[in-house]
């Protein structure tokens, strides 16, 4: 029976290990990766503020600048709905960060839009304004809800991982006490088996031998 439980617990022990891999790991880094995206998305977008200058414009790096920002926002959203999808499956609330995340998105990008235009039109001073004002609020508060989420990623896999090593406990546990049992079984049986012997010869087993 012990062997028993033992052998399913150390099953349960690697299934939870197994989920901690790649229902934690996994969307955890599916999640970091959105998040890189993002701050690469800021950075070209930053570009793009710098080559619009009026001094000192640059019409083939300003659009390459455009296709960048446009590539990271479109992989922000893949890997984060690839870790939104692997959460949910696997017993994740859906929380208010799934929301904020997504209602910020979708203003980001018309953000994004609008910013493209004014940036196109040498409308320098809105676009600016639009940057470093909504742009940014709503951009900062996408994020926000990603350094949540990844927060809750993580507290939740602490908490898997010291099931399963209070689970390895108390198996090493019960395995020290099994064999502590069969060991004091076996000194017992064998000082069992002694008197038995002796009983029957009627003296010890050096003076039969010597008979």
């Amino acid at each position: 029976g012990n062997i028993g439980y033992n052998i399913l617990s150390i099953g349960l022990i690697k299934d939870r290990v197994d989920a901690i891999y790649n229902d934690r790991l996994v969307s955890i880094n599916y999640l970091l990766q959105s998040d890189r995206d993002g701050y690469q998305a800021r950075i070209a977008f930053s570009e793009a503020l710098t080559y619009s200058d009026y001094g000192s414009r640059d019409d083939e790096k300003l659009e390459e600048q455009f296709g960048l920002v446009k590539e990271n926002m479109d992989q922000l959203n893949a890997r984060f709905m690839d870790f939104k999808k692997i959460f949910i499956s696997t017993g994740g609330n859906a929380t208010e960060h799934f929301a904020q995340f997504e209602e910020n998105y979708d203003e980001v990008m018309i953000f994004s839009a609008q910013l493209q235009e004014l940036l196109t039109a040498n409308k320098l001073r809105e676009a600016n304004a639009l940057y470093f004002g909504q742009f940014t609020e709503k951009f900062e508060t996408m994020r926000t809800a990603v350094d949540k989420l990844s927060e809750i990623s993580l507290n939740e896999a602490e908490i898997e991982y010291a099931q399963s090593m209070k689970k390895a406990d108390e198996i090493t546990l019960l395995a020290f006490v099994f064999f502590g049992v069969i060991l004091m079984i076996m000194v017992l049986a064998g000082i069992a088996l002694t008197r038995s012997i002796v009983n029957q010869l009627g003296c010890e087993p050096a003076e039969a031998a010597d008979i």
